[in-house]
């Protein structure tokens, strides 16, 4: 962000809320009888731009609780100021990242499940 203090509401909050959205997301945008692994490829991409573009807007309201001119500063030099957001969105994808990808985990073995339970049946 600013190169300022490590604190609880500018480090610790928007990892969790963009962690917890790295979690839920996926399992609220893949069909729960879904059998599809190509399906579930596209949903987590679709989670990753989401939380990324989320962690811009995180980022983006602590500039502002900061005292940041966001919009001077998108008039100036829209690519700088774009660039100021996503840097630390980005690098907060160490945090929900391997969340995310525990989360495709978890609905892979759904999925089989689904599958296997077909076979059973004979479908």
């Amino acid at each position: 962000m600013t190169g300022g203090p490590v604190t609880l509401l500018n480090t610790g909050l928007p990892l969790a809320l963009l962690s917890l959205l790295a979690a839920l997301l996926p399992r609220l945008l893949l069909p729960a009888q879904t059998r599809s692994q190509r399906r579930l490829l596209g949903v987590l991409a679709a989670s990753a731009v989401l939380v990324l573009a989320a962690g811009c807007g995180v980022f983006a309201a602590l500039k502002l609780v900061e005292g940041a001119d966001l919009g001077g500063a998108f008039r100036a030099a829209p690519g700088l100021a774009l660039g100021a957001l996503l840097r630390p969105a980005a690098l907060a994808a160490i945090a929900w990242g391997p969340i995310l990808a525990l989360s495709g985990l978890s609905l892979t073995h759904r999925i089989e499940d689904l599958r296997g339970q077909d076979m059973r049946r004979g479908q």
